[in-house]
């Protein structure tokens, strides 16, 4: 079935937003027994790479042919709206 296949042929993907614009690739996948997270080596320069689960709700789209995944906006995070908890109470 199409929504059969190896979770290793996601390694390389692009991963794009939900404005198809590139966010980055896809570097490992992982699985801590509670089910597969994404690693994704961000497109713009970044310490951290972004780790999301791998479920549909956080990759609608999956195009093996075309070679993308698409995330869910709400799974981006903003590094630039972190203060890193600062100004935050106890």
């Amino acid at each position: 079935s199409a929504d059969e296949f190896y979770i290793d042929v996601i390694v390389g993907l692009d991963v794009r937003d939900e404005r198809g614009e590139t966010v980055g690739r896809v570097a490992a996948i992982y699985n801590f027994g509670a089910g597969d997270v994404v690693e994704i080596a961000l497109a713009a320069a970044r310490s951290q790479p972004l780790l999301a689960p791998f479920t549909r709700a956080a990759f609608p789209e999956l195009d093996l042919a075309g070679g993308r995944l698409m995330i869910a906006d709400d799974f981006l995070r903003d590094d630039a709206d972190d203060d890193g908890g600062e100004g935050t109470s106890p």
